[in-house]
């Protein structure tokens, strides 16, 4: 059977393996809530999902763009609300973009499921390592972990926004700041909110979208990590049967079988690697500008906040909360894109040092071709312009960090506190 008749057939198929769907479970639901979960058989409705999600988002990024036009003479305000705008607006693209591609979606769901298939029907290089199903494991019970405890937090970040909110419904007077009355921050809406129960539905209109928009960026952000992971897992896998593979002359035929089998599994690894980079180089690339616009924005209303004292410290905490949020979505996008980038350079190590001095010139050929490509690094970059690396992401952090005595230099009421904050900043640093 040809590759392309085989991935027809994948991707055709409608049904995925039990093993596949137990060890994804935790984010296979929220997918199936987004209305993203590949699966033919629901797809209308998996339409009207995606569609009301969507809906949902344009409502939030609607209510920030509103105000902004309200607070435009207003710097802080007007910086603070761009912080929050601007990461509503990061969610909505990514989640657009992450929903257009159904089609590469399914093909690397469907990749991941083949080869829960192939561990379980004990393939040639999953049965030559011992430790597949525990590598493949490792990687799943990663994702589970990372998922449920995004939701935990999305709790309780949505509990802290109903409290606010009835907080400032019950004491709402005439210098009450609409701005702030909904339980999305910095949002208003061109309607009167002294008739009937027009705060009220706007804030539960608010709520359902808000649970829209946590969902649907995990749902992104859990995609992506394990299909990296899982692509870095067999990467592993892959690394073990080379290491593990004996040469022998007088038995040509096995050693052709195995180093055949070795260059087409790493030929398959990088052709996902690359659609890998297909479906995820917008949203990377969101992730790294929009993400850093933000936590910029985020960084000035959280000195603002300190600023003023008393009682805005802790809505201080909030903006500085918001500003590790917005680090820490760019560290775990570096920090994967970076362990498949390792995984792929091993790849050239272990075939270099395996023993094939011992084989047959026959095999030396397809050994050096799989050690040239290996040598090549699998970069997963923001659209070919920004590679998610560890060293990348140093970048990144200190460019928010210049941004703080940068405020101290366009706004000297701050100088004070960004100077404290770059002291504490430093001794941590040469304390470690």
């Amino acid at each position: 059977m040809s590759n392309s008749s085989r991935a027809k057939r994948i991707l055709d198929c409608d049904k995925f393996s039990d093993q596949f769907v137990t060890a994804i479970r935790a984010l296979r639901c929220l997918m199936i809530c987004m209305g993203i979960w590949p699966d033919k058989k629901h797809d209308k409705l998996y339409y009207l999902l995606r569609c009301f999600h969507s809906v949902g988002l344009v409502f939030l990024l609607s209510g920030e763009v509103c105000w902004l036009t309200n607070v435009k003479d207003d710097i802080d305000e007007f910086f603070a609300t761009l912080g929050v705008a601007c990461a509503l607006f990061y969610v909505l693209g990514k989640w657009l973009t992450f929903s257009w591609q159904k089609v590469l979606i399914r093909k690397l769901t469907k990749f991941m499921d083949e080869d829960w298939i192939n561990l379980e029907n004990n393939a040639l290089i999953p049965k030559s390592v011992p430790d597949s199903k525990r590598i493949m494991m490792k990687h799943y019970r990663t994702l589970n972990i990372y998922v449920c405890t995004i939701v935990l937090v999305y709790i309780f970040t949505a509990g802290e926004f109903v409290i606010d909110f009835l907080v400032a419904t019950n004491h709402r007077d005439n210098d009450t700041n609409l701005g702030n009355l909904l339980p999305l921050t910095h949002s208003w809406y061109p309607l009167d909110y002294d008739r009937g129960y027009t705060v009220q539905l706007l804030a539960a209109a608010q709520m359902i979208s808000m649970v829209s928009a946590l969902v649907g960026s995990t749902v992104v952000d859990g995609f992506f990590v394990i299909t990296v992971l899982h692509t870095a897992g067999q990467l592993e896998i892959l690394g073990d049967f080379i290491e593990r593979t004996k040469y022998d002359p007088m038995d040509y035929e096995c050693d052709k079988t195995k180093v055949k089998e070795m260059a087409k599994r790493h030929q398959v690894l990088l052709s996902v690697a690359d659609d890998i980079q297909e479906c995820f180089s917008a949203t990377i690339l969101l992730c790294v500008t929009v993400s850093l616009i933000s936590t910029c924005f985020h960084a000035h209303a959280f000195l603002r906040e300190l600023e003023r004292g008393g009682d805005n410290q802790l809505i201080a905490l909030k903006y500085g909360f918001s500003c590790l949020v917005g680090l820490m979505n760019i560290f775990i996008y570096s920090f994967v894109g970076d362990s498949l980038t390792s995984q792929g350079l091993v790849i050239g190590t272990v075939t270099y040092n395996s023993e094939w001095y011992n084989a047959t010139s026959f095999v030396k050929g397809p050994l050096s071709i799989i050690t040239a490509k290996a040598w090549q690094p699998i970069i997963i970059s923001a659209a070919e312009i920004f590679p998610l690396t560890m060293q990348n992401f140093t970048v990144v952090y200190n460019a928010c960090y210049v941004w703080t005595p940068m405020c101290s230099l366009l706004f000297p009421r701050y100088q004070m506190i960004s100077y404290n904050l770059i002291r504490t900043h430093t001794y941590m640093l040469t304390d470690g």
